[in-house]
């Protein structure tokens, strides 16, 4: 099978940690952090979940927002001394994190300024849906710091919009790219491929519109049918015809070639960028840069080998009303071989690759030697290339990666 991007959302699934250092051990660990840490902040409502999504949210209706930020913010505060103190990235996700009332979403930020530095901040990333778009909250938006907007677009097509169960119109999509991509200096938009019923013609028709209006950054992701959502469901019960996948396969190359022939690089498996404008967020879960995630359901990373994920558990969110606030969630400490393994899958989303120095000197020579062995048939035929001091896919290559990857861990 054709994995058009493997472990899609993978830096959302990983399983981080907690701080167990005491004393003087404890302060050269965190002293010796690099500066480059980054938050995460887990919104977890939305007016209505999509037909295709399995992350972790609970309906609008729900939120009891006062008592929910105040835990975010008792997390927050408790668990800040697991990462360096100086910030070099926020990314507030979802959920529809553009749902959160103006007032709490001032308390949230205000408590992270107060709680870390921020001085030598690069990229403040907040998540919107379409509808949310409006020229008070773009207000309230700004005026927090908040410099790069990512928003779920998925298609300018109604008929497949429809489909997928947004909440917004294409039209309303448009409008709110336009809005954007004229208040922010970096904007995002997420698109989909894949859609029962999407054409190529359909297709081009979005990302061309899309591209009239100037962001500086697409997602694109491929229909996923994850286990226990409507959209398996509905498919396994005949409701509709997944696409076939070499039609899938045309529908990406169309989007690379696209987005390539407006000066867009495919910097990693689902992402392309204008020149100077990746997300420097995203980046450092490829580049295993330390982390900390905050809110239900979110996972932190300490840089080194540490995970911790907080359970989907959102009654402890909006219910607690304890000081001490530790919400339950898992830690691991990940093993030399499953370090290699998460190095291998992670570096080789990205357009540079592997760096063979760094990879040897994280685990050694005989491991180089392995994986290039490993990664020979695979040069050969220009499914990878290997350089001086990187291997990395080809565009064939990110075609079948999931079979690549699979064969050097």
């Amino acid at each position: 099978m054709v994995l058009l991007y493997f472990l899609p959302y993978f830096c959302k699934k990983f399983i981080p940690f907690r701080c167990l250092f005491s004393g003087l051990l404890f302060f050269t660990l965190i002293s010796s952090l690099p500066n480059n840490s980054g938050l995460y902040v887990h919104i977890p409502f939305c007016r209505k979940k999509c037909i295709y999504c399995d992350f972790f949210c609970g309906g609008a209706s729900i939120a009891k927002w006062d008592i929910f930020t105040e835990n975010l913010i008792k997390e927050l505060k408790s668990r800040a001394i697991e990462i360096s103190p100086k910030l070099r990235t926020i990314y507030i996700g979802g959920g529809t994190p553009s749902l959160i009332p103006k007032n709490n979403l001032k308390l949230l930020v205000s408590a992270i300024y107060d709680t870390f530095d921020c001085s030598e901040l690069k990229e403040f990333s907040f998540e919107v849906n379409p509808e949310d778009v409006n020229s008070e909250n773009i207000k309230t938006w700004t005026n927090l710091g908040i410099n790069r907007i990512s928003m779920g677009v998925q298609s300018l097509v109604d008929k497949e919009l429809s489909f997928l169960n947004r909440n917004h119109s294409a039209d309303c999509a448009y409008e709110a790219t336009r809005i954007l991509c004229k208040s922010f200096p970096e904007v995002n938009v997420d698109i989909m491929f894949g859609i029962p019923g999407q054409t190529l013609s359909s297709l081009e028709f979005s990302i061309s519109s899309l591209l009239s209006l100037h962001p500086t950054h697409f997602s694109a992701y491929s229909l996923m049918y994850e286990e226990g959502t409507p959209l398996t469901t509905l498919r396994d019960k005949g409701a509709f015809l997944e696409m076939d996948e070499e039609y899938n396969l045309s529908l990406y190359k169309l989007t690379s070639s696209i987005l390539d022939d407006n000066g867009f690089e495919h910097y990693e498996i689902s992402n392309y960028a204008q020149p100077g404008h990746r997300s420097i967020h995203n980046s450092s879960y490829w580049d295993f840069h330390p982390y900390l995630g905050v809110g239900p359901s979110a996972h932190s990373f300490d840089g080194i080998s540490l995970r911790r994920g907080n359970f989907p558990d959102l009654k402890y969110y909006i219910s607690n009303h304890s000081s001490l606030f530790n919400p339950p969630h898992t830690e691991e400490s990940l093993s030399a071989e499953e370090l290699h393994d998460e190095y291998i899958m992670l570096r080789l989303r990205t357009r540079e690759g592997i760096d063979l120095s760094d990879f040897s000197s994280r685990f050694g020579k005989k491991k180089l030697d392995i994986l290039i062995s490993k990664a020979e048939s695979f040069i050969s035929n220009s499914q990878l290339i290997l350089s001086q001091n990187n291997l990395s896919l080809s565009e064939s290559g990110i075609m079948t990666s999931d079979n690549i990857i699979l064969s050097l861990v």
